[in-house]
């Protein structure tokens, strides 16, 4: 089996549920950009396209407490019996 370079597992594709929509981004790209592709507006004031992603403004927060602006796309880990 042949190793995948660092740049090529960035741009390899995630699948994952964004609104109970399943989306497929790139672990290149953050969240919002994701978002943005599939027509979802996520809420932003600091965010700006081209511009490092600080996720001062907490505005693209999610439940799960993580920026949308400078998270990348992960996969979803199925839950087992665990609360």
């Amino acid at each position: 089996m042949d190793r995948i370079s660092t740049a090529q597992a960035a741009t390899m594709p995630v699948e994952f549920k964004l609104n109970g929509k399943t989306v497929v981004g790139r672990s290149d790209e953050t969240l919002i950009e994701t978002a943005k592709h599939y027509g979802i507006e996520i809420p932003h004031l600091c965010y700006k396209e081209g511009m490092r992603p600080d996720g001062n403004c907490r505005a693209c927060v999610s439940r799960s407490r993580a920026n949308a602006c400078s998270r990348p796309p992960a996969a979803a880990i199925p839950r087992t019996g665990w609360r």
